[in-house]
């Protein structure tokens, strides 16, 4: 044992020195000895399978390290350990991830192997990652600084990792297992950063190989959650929730899951996944045709409320009394914010000012209730995705034509109530008019609408009409029959 942490420290310090002459001596670039630091590093977890198994020794050379890690980040003690701009402490949340599976091994023997799955695929993934998204070119990103060439590295050398590992160890190889926890660490990388990665990929790959190859009926539970952590994650990492909204939309989604099943699921995520996407291409469209880039201001925890309250309390409804009505509730809530949203994203591309729906009269494009022929139809369009979701696990009949129909009139509705109702102010700066009482940092001119009657607030008013009027007509007509 005592050769286990001679063995131990003595190969970390090793590391250490070479890769800091290596540094010194600009013998190699300092990003690549950084990477292949890091990718070495991994291999320590064979000197603590090797002399420690999954006894209480196996978390002292890891929780060590916490430590020194921490001073060498905070004092910079090694040139190595430097980002420079952009600076993270990416370093301490590696160690830190590996105490902590190390420290679940040694309370669950079971769990010995799949450590090493997420060590090695932390440490051979995020170095392809990096080093590919740095190097190779086009460089394509996909979110923030991460870029295609680098997901495609991590997914490539996450699987090879793993097949080293099984291979060291002589452990059977579940080809599924390794491609699905190939894709994990893919996308555990690429939807958060600031170094958070070194903690999410380890953690996330040991958990679903722990689920994989010795509690298989774990493996749902983990699914849900996770779908639950990357909407957290990617919605905070584009910065269009804030970090309160983030964690909110995570839970919730969490709880569809369980309370509405993989259906409800599947809804809110595709719904979801096609907003952030078409909002993303309009985005890009726009800004090549402009040269000014859009900025939308972060969702708060009050407008993930505002829009998914009625879709929630469907779902509760459903949970303890399952008839049909309120699932399909649950879809038009979920599908009317989804197609206002997609209509406001696509209208933004038309050529022609939107005119106000009750005046006709043409209106500045931040302007509530105004709508151009685009945004509308691509808003029937979009409308088409939940009737297809719902009928495909509950079966098609003609109440997904009403779930189709009230979600384009939910749309309608809400362009309605924006121009006769929501409140809005004249900028005192731009003389644009905008929904916010304060606009380029100075407060605007109040010009018409209700005080209350927010943006959010006609959401919300929108929502609960279509969703209560679809689930009423439905359990009326389940009463005559």
């Amino acid at each position: 044992m005592y050769y286990g942490y001679l063995v131990g420290f003595g190969y970390m310090l090793l590391l250490l020195v070479v890769s800091e002459e290596l540094t010194q001596y600009r013998l190699v670039p300092k990003e690549i000895v950084r990477k292949v630091l890091h990718m070495l590093i991994g291999f320590e977890y064979l000197v603590l399978y090797h002399f420690f198994g999954a006894s209480w020794q196996i978390v002292v050379i890891p929780a060590t390290f916490v430590v020194f890690n921490t001073l060498l980040f905070r004092f910079k003690w090694f040139e190595t350990m430097d980002r420079g701009k952009g600076e993270h402490a990416g370093v301490i949340y590696y160690a830190v991830s590996i105490t902590a599976l190390s420290f679940v091994t040694a309370c669950l023997p079971q769990f010995l192997y799949p450590f090493g799955v997420g060590v090695f695929c932390l440490s051979f993934g995020d170095c392809a990652a990096a080093l590919m998204g740095r190097y190779l070119r086009p460089r394509i990103r996909i979110m923030g600084d991460k870029t295609l060439w680098g997901m495609v590295g991590c997914y490539v050398f996450s699987f090879a990792a793993q097949l080293l590992l099984a291979w060291i160890l002589r452990f059977s190889i579940d080809w599924g297992a390794v491609a699905v926890l190939s894709a994990v660490a893919c996308l555990c990388e690429v939807s958060i950063g600031k170094g958070l990665d070194n903690i999410a990929v380890p953690v996330w790959c040991a958990l679903f190989a722990y689920g994989f190859y010795f509690q298989p009926h774990l493996l749902p539970l983990f699914a849900l959650v996770f779908a639950g952590y990357l909407l957290f994650a990617v919605t905070y990492t584009a910065k269009a929730f804030t970090l309160p909204a983030a964690i909110l939309a995570g839970l919730m989604l969490i709880a569809v899951g369980d309370l509405g099943g993989w259906g409800a699921f599947t809804l809110i995520l595709s719904s979801y996944a096609v907003v952030f996407v078409i909002d993303k291409i309009c985005g890009v469209i726009n800004t090549k045709r402009t040269g000014e880039r859009r900025f939308h201001r972060a969702r708060s925890v009050a407008q993930i409320w505002q829009n998914g309250l009625p879709a929630f309390a469907c779902l509760v409804l459903f949970y303890f009394s399952p008839y049909p009505a309120f699932i399909l509730g649950f879809g038009v809530a979920v599908g009317e914010s989804m197609v206002d949203s997609i209509a406001s994203a696509v209208g933004s591309l038309s050529t022609k000012p939107p005119v106000d729906i009750i005046s006709h009269r043409k209106v500045y494009p931040t302007k509530s209730g105004g709508i151009t022929l685009l945004g509308t139809l691509g808003g029937c369009i979009a409308s088409l995705l939940v009737p297809l979701i719902v009928g495909a696990f509950g079966g098609y009949d003609w109440t997904l034509i009403l779930v189709f129909v009230w979600q384009i009139g939910g749309m309608l509705l809400d362009s309605v109530l924006g121009s006769l109702l929501q409140v809005r102010y004249r900028c005192a700066v731009c003389s644009e008019i905008v929904d916010s009482p304060i606009h380029c940092g100075r407060p605007g001119e109040r010009i018409g609408g209700i005080s209350w009657m927010t943006n959010g607030n006609v959401n919300l008013f929108t929502n609960s009409i279509t969703t209560a009027s679809l689930v009423g007509l439905l359990l009326v007509v389940a009463l005559i029959n």
